[in-house]
């Protein structure tokens, strides 16, 4: 007998390569439900689209439209199993981590089993030393807002380096240090892959501490010498189409090994590098630097 592959997000039979997310077989997700990497859209995403479609197909206005989408999508397996995932809980504690404070909000249940604002309270951020880990920062504005509103969040086991919330509790994070993070482009030529990188760095909300290329008119050791003195919090390296030479990419790559750039905080810790240049190249980039940084391979912007 035949399996049956059914997408993860909204419940459609896969039945021929086709249907798959970039026709590959092994993929959770349907093409309609991916983006043309085949990563899964967002939530938002999705809303628009059928919202639009809607729109288009039925000649009804937006606001009836975005109803409806929101109704067709809170069906769809996955997103009916994220709302039932918020129907169970009682209560959501969302953090932002900033360069200075770090602060957390608690949201819980009223009578009409609604959530509503509920506390606001905040810690000193714990990045630098002699800290050195947010989680000290985010356990301790948590701990503020369990007795600004007299209700339990933690369980009875959790620390500042095991932040552990109790059943009833959804958790949500994110991050406004620093202005956003500070990005190193590399990319093989300043017109081409080194300003693709600087739009994916910008659109990230990333600051661009430099971007190096093959014609930016620095030589070798002067390249090195300024990726040495940095810290960035990402390295993001472009460049090449998929299939071409590798010959350049790999130059750059052995400069940026020599100049061994540390991270800001914490020297055990190792740099993210985003690799998202030629395909072909990405096994020799592993073997570059996987041992000296936080590696991740992603399609060719």
């Amino acid at each position: 007998m035949n399996k049956i592959h059914l997408c993860k997000s909204c419940g459609k039979v896969l039945k021929n390569a086709e249907d798959f997310a970039d026709n590959n077989l092994g993929s959770k997700f349907c093409k309609e439900c991916t983006d043309e990497y085949g990563y899964q859209k967002r939530y938002s995403q999705i809303l628009q689209e059928t919202r639009d479609f809607l729109v288009d197909q039925l000649s009804i206005s937006q606001e009836e439209a975005t109803k409806m989408a929101v109704e067709n999508v809170a069906k769809m397996p996955f997103w009916a199993q994220r709302e039932k995932l918020m129907e169970a809980k009682q209560k959501i504690v969302i953090t932002d981590v900033g360069s200075t404070t770090t602060k957390a909000l608690l949201l819980t249940k009223n009578k009409e089993n609604k959530f509503e604002f509920n506390s606001l309270q905040s810690a000193p951020t714990t990045v630098e030393r002699p800290f050195e880990d947010v989680n000290i920062g985010v356990f301790n504005a948590v701990r503020k807002l369990e007795k600004d509103a007299d209700i339990t969040i933690f369980t009875n086991d959790a620390t500042p380096n095991n932040l552990k919330f109790d059943q009833e509790t959804l958790y949500i994070s994110t991050s406004s240090a620093g202005g956003g993070l500070q990005i190193l482009v590399i990319g093989l030529t300043m017109f081409d892959s080194a300003s693709s990188g600087e739009r994916c760095a910008y659109g990230a909300g990333g600051v661009i501490l430099d971007t190096f290329a093959i014609d930016d008119k620095r030589s070798s050791l002067e390249q090195m010498q300024a990726m040495g003195i940095l810290h960035p919090d990402i390295i993001l390296m472009a460049g090449g189409v998929d299939g071409g030479a590798v010959a350049s990419i790999l130059r750059l790559g052995e400069i940026l090994q020599l100049a061994n750039p540390k991270p800001k905080f914490g020297e055990k810790d190792e740099i993210p590098l985003v690799f998202a240049g030629n395909k072909d190249a990405q096994t020799f980039v592993a073997g570059l630097f996987q041992k000296k940084f936080d590696l991740y391979l992603v399609p060719n912007i």
